[in-house]
């Protein structure tokens, strides 16, 4: 079945992308493969800040990782994001705005905090979460 058959049969408005489970499972797995062992990559906030090369280097994989994250999240289907609000989904791609557009001028703690904390808790909830057979237009 094509894109334009799935949006007619599920009902889709022509301004509304269908949602597809496979392609949600497969955003999923790409977060989980970053975000899953975020607390263990990143051990020593001294070190994390440090300005050495290896610091440096830990901040740089913290950014594409955030950078990664944001972007699978932000093709997760909307109507999978307003099923579930207790996610800042808007704070992730808000982040990598900053990582991407700021240049060096992004607070250290604050993306530790991101890689260290928040990601760990992005993952449990995106292992435990169900993910449905179907959005349905009305949960828009």
């Amino acid at each position: 079945m094509n894109r334009e058959e799935y949006r007619v049969q599920h009902r889709f408005p022509k301004s509304v992308n269908p949602y597809r489970q496979e392609v949600l499972r497969k955003l999923v797995n790409d977060v989980l493969r970053e975000t899953d062992d975020a607390a263990e990559r990143f051990e020593s906030f001294a070190d994390f800040c440090a300005d050495t090369g290896e610091g440096r280097r830990l901040r740089r994989e913290a950014e594409r990782m955030v950078e990664i994250t944001a972007e699978a999240t932000g093709h997760f289907h909307s109507g999978f994001k307003r099923l579930h609000p207790e996610i800042a989904w808007r704070d992730i791609y808000a982040m990598r705005n900053a990582i991407s557009h700021e240049y060096g001028d992004i607070d250290v703690k604050e993306l530790w905090e991101t890689v260290t904390l928040d990601f760990p808790e992005l993952a449990a909830f995106l292992r435990e979460v169900s993910i449905p057979e179907a959005i349905h237009p009305e949960d828009y």
